[in-house]
């Protein structure tokens, strides 16, 4: 009976402790789980916890401001699964985008059947992302997918050269109040301000300037031009409903297009990066066209033989085409009668383009490409795209998207146009 009773004692003293260590390491995991005090540390940290998802859902209001201006809002939805699973969907100019990948294939088109659709390289998590629409904030890109590949992948967040990372003021959203960490980012964002929970790890807004992108902007001799859109910028992504860990049916990541839409596969070719390739290799022969102008009228590329042809292909519905375009003007405007031929070439309609160049008070020669013929042709599957053409008809060069004037203008001297 004793023994009886000291085994139990022992036992109950056995599971008191144990439960007593299970706590303190409880009370220690919440400890090392506390948001750190250092900015860098605070920024990996909000990156760690994105890494442990196994799946992230949230809606996210878009707005971006030019010159201290409204200029352009999208709503889109992101639902993200592991590995390499993710469907995007953007509303924006009144047109919706879809980037989606089921972990086999990866597919971006929109409801705009001229626009046709690219298949893309599989990208090995949501961080490794390099299609069009992912990589560029004003279609379905954002900072945020570098969240998802963890700290280890700091740099290609942020560009430590040009700025510290440091706390900025805490703001309040919605009535939550957020830390901000300030730095200044890879690529095209620029200087930026990320809202992060401290007790989740969660960003719930990202607000950047788009440095690098305005000031490619502000160089062009036409920047000028630009008028109520200015040379700055404010962009600004809020995160809402967000969702994690939650099973996602395998059907949100069907990759069936929508019926007649055209696909153009770039997963061979490495995506954006080195993709699309020119049609034929640079210094042989372009291939033959026709286009319509606006008054339906036809014109051929063998039209322009003798002169050095610049062709802009664009949308009014793609943002870096719109700030590029001003320089297109300014080319047409002063070397148009010096040997220069200028086609800004568009696939969408007549009653589309003209309000659009009548509104802008453009005088560049526009044409209309009806059923994307001419883009198939050139394999232009990301706008916008500027492909040069000598005066023997030879292909110069091909430049896809927003270009320095500069880097244009050197191409326009290599294709023999006298520049002054």
């Amino acid at each position: 009976m004793f023994l009886r009773k000291t085994q139990r004692r022992i036992a109950a003293l056995t599971m008191m402790v144990t439960a007593l260590l299970l706590m303190q390491g409880g009370i220690m995991a919440r400890a090392q789980d506390k948001a750190p005090t250092d900015p860098t540390e605070f920024l990996k940290w909000s990156m760690t916890h994105y890494t442990a998802l196994t799946s992230f859902q949230a809606e996210c209001d878009w707005s971006d401001s030019f010159g201290g201006q409204q200029a352009m809002t999208a709503k889109r939805t992101l639902i993200i699964a592991k590995p390499n699973r993710y469907k995007v969907v953007s509303q924006q100019l009144g047109i919706r985008m879809t980037s989606v990948c089921d972990g086999k294939a990866a597919i971006e088109y929109s409801d705009n059947a001229a626009m046709g659709a690219m298949k893309n390289p599989v990208p090995t998590t949501i961080g490794d992302v390099k299609s069009m629409m992912m990589m560029h904030p004003m279609f379905c890109g954002t900072m945020l997918w570098h969240f998802f590949s963890g700290p280890t992948k700091l740099a290609e967040l942020v560009d430590t050269t040009k700025q510290k990372i440091a706390f900025g003021p805490d703001v309040t959203i919605a009535g939550h109040v957020y830390k901000t960490v300030t730095f200044f980012a890879a690529g095209q964002f620029g200087k930026s301000e990320v809202a992060i929970d401290t007790d989740t790890g969660l960003v719930h807004r990202i607000r950047y300037g788009s440095e690098p992108l305005m000031a490619l902007v502000a160089s062009s001799p036409a920047g000028k031009q630009l008028g109520k859109m200015g040379t700055t910028s404010d962009s600004a992504e809020e995160y809402t409903n967000i969702v994690l860990n939650s099973a996602v049916p395998e059907a949100t990541f069907d990759t069936t297009l929508p019926k007649g839409l055209k696909l153009m596969d770039l997963s061979a070719q490495g995506g954006q990066e080195g993709a699309p390739k020119p049609p034929v290799p640079l210094g042989k022969s372009a291939p033959p066209f026709t286009v319509k102008t606006l008054a339906g009228e036809k014109r051929s590329l063998a039209d322009f033989r003798g002169k050095v042809v610049l062709i802009d292909f664009w949308a009014t519905w793609c943002p870096p085409c719109r700030k590029g375009l001003p320089e297109t003007q300014a080319l047409a405007k002063k070397y148009g009668d010096k040997g220069l031929a200028v086609l800004a070439i568009s696939d969408e309609a007549a009653k589309t383009v003209a309000p659009f160049i009548r509104e802008n008070h453009y005088t560049f020669p526009a044409y209309l490409d009806a059923g994307r013929k001419v883009s198939m042709a050139y394999n232009i599957a990301a706008i916008p795209t500027v492909i040069i053409i000598d005066r023997a008809g030879r292909l110069v060069t091909y430049l896809v998207g927003l270009q320095d004037p500069a880097t244009i203008k050197a191409e326009l001297k290599k294709a023999g146009l006298k520049l002054n």
